[in-house]
């Protein structure tokens, strides 16, 4: 079987003070045991990586990763909505 973890799992398996630490421990834990082949997308080892080394002591924020804010997406950077 093939699993394909993403970085939100990935980052959640390592910090021990994730609020997702306890579910996705154990799917990281039977992959680097062998139990199924373990795929991720390109890009997820660079935004694990991007996040373990930020300086933070626990998980992203939702304002830190875009969720539950306003959305910029689409505006031009320093352009006021109300212009």
């Amino acid at each position: 079987m093939k699993a394909l973890l993403d970085r939100s799992t990935l980052i959640a398996a390592m910090l021990p003070d994730h609020a997702h630490h306890a579910a996705a421990l154990p799917w990281l834990a039977r992959a680097k045991a062998g139990a199924f082949e373990f795929v991720c997308s390109a890009h997820s080892p660079a935004e694990v990586y991007a996040v373990l080394t930020r300086g933070q002591s626990s998980h992203p924020s939702p304002s830190d990763t875009g969720a539950g804010g306003s959305s910029s997406m689409g505006e031009t950077p320093g352009a006021s909505r109300d212009s």
